[in-house]
């Protein structure tokens, strides 16, 4: 069948989507990545836009000779199937955008400045450890909290330089895609939650 493409949440590293991706495989192709900037991928400084993002997702189909994919995306994920949905919809079979956004608000931006301060100022450690806790539901971090001590030590291990971290915290900043989500032609699912 089509496979499926997962992009991952600002994080941006493919273990994001093993469990979704690891069922998806039994039935058809799945591709995950590390986004530019994160785990085994290069992490050199400029060059980070949601733009770029998904300039990568097509070089890498392009690479594995992909003609379409289903895009599942979460979050920064969902940002980059927006403009894949746009700028590259011949490309597109599909697209579920979970948990993302179109543009800034005033909450969103206060919280990834703030992110972004704190990632200079006290490393990315103290960020994962914060975002773990405002991230998560606290029942769901109390009953899963050696998993998540598990996961934290994984992304620790494959982090970035904290500056490189700050300019992808700044490429999901500018992203703005709200007066162009009339060319989406692609069937699309957009999921959220509250919580």
């Amino acid at each position: 069948g089509v496979p499926v493409f997962f992009l991952a949440g600002l994080n941006g590293m493919r273990q994001a989507c093993m469990k979704q991706a690891i069922p998806f495989s039994r039935e058809r192709p799945v591709i995950v990545q590390d986004q530019r900037g994160t785990g085994e991928s290069d992490k050199p400084r400029g060059g980070y836009s949601v733009g770029n993002f998904a300039r990568d997702v097509i070089a890498i189909m392009d690479a594995a000779g992909i003609e379409r994919a289903h895009m599942v995306g979460t979050s920064t994920g969902g940002a980059i199937a927006q403009v894949l949905c746009i700028d590259y919809a011949e490309r597109v079979q599909s697209a579920a955008i979970c948990c993302s956004w179109t543009r800034c608000d005033h909450f969103f931006r206060r919280q990834f400045e703030m992110r972004k301060r704190i990632l200079l100022s006290m490393g990315t450690e103290a960020l994962m450890l914060l975002t773990s806790t405002t991230l998560n539901d606290p029942r769901w971090f109390t009953e899963h909290y050696e998993e998540l001590l598990e996961r934290e030590r994984g992304l620790l291990e494959r982090a970035g330089p904290p500056e490189v971290d700050a300019e992808r915290i700044d490429a999901i900043l500018a992203f703005d895609e709200s007066m162009r989500l009339g060319r989406i032609k692609s069937p699309v699912i957009v999921i959220g939650a509250k919580n």
